[in-house]
């Protein structure tokens, strides 16, 4: 089934903008894997500026090697990212006595990706959203978030 879908995505070869969101289930259960041919549909669309993509229950470790593919990549949006973060901060919560300095783990996150290709501009992780500004120097950028969306999800004319 997913076969049908990749092949259906890669056939929009002008596509700019690409909203995934991936779960397999079998059974009622997740079953955590991403099919190898929704990696290699994907990394065919040399023109995708915008990637929101979430790989449901399943690690998100690939992510860099497919980003890498994409030659105008500008903006990487990663919604709901659980692999590797404390519980705490899956959602951006902080538990009262527990600081980190400035999301440490976040930033090292968004350095990787940003890292894996150097076209990437912009990678929100959950709700934060950084900034690479020299290639090696990440910022966290606070209270753009409509901007963001603006970039990276589809909004028509009709506000819909």
């Amino acid at each position: 089934m997913t076969e049908k879908y990749v092949f259906a995505i890669t056939n929009f070869t002008k596509l700019t903008k690409l909203s995934l969101d991936v779960i397999q289930e079998s059974t009622f259960v997740r079953t955590g894997r991403v099919p190898q041919s929704l990696y290699s549909g994907i990394s065919q669309l040399a023109n995708l500026t915008s990637l929101r993509v979430w790989f449901g229950g399943s690690s998100h470790d690939d992510l860099p090697h497919l980003v890498g593919k994409l030659p105008n990549l500008k903006y990487l949006d990663i919604p709901r990212i659980t692999t590797s973060l404390p519980p705490f901060l899956q959602y951006n919560r902080m538990i009262p006595g527990v600081y980190f300095d400035d999301m440490y783990e976040l930033r090292s996150n968004a350095l990787y990706l940003f890292k894996s290709n150097a076209s990437i501009k912009f990678v929100r992780i959950n709700s934060s959203i950084f900034e690479c500004c020299d290639g090696a120097n990440v910022v966290s950028r606070d209270g753009i978030s409509r901007w963001f969306d603006e970039r990276v999800r589809y909004i028509s004319e009709l506000g819909v």
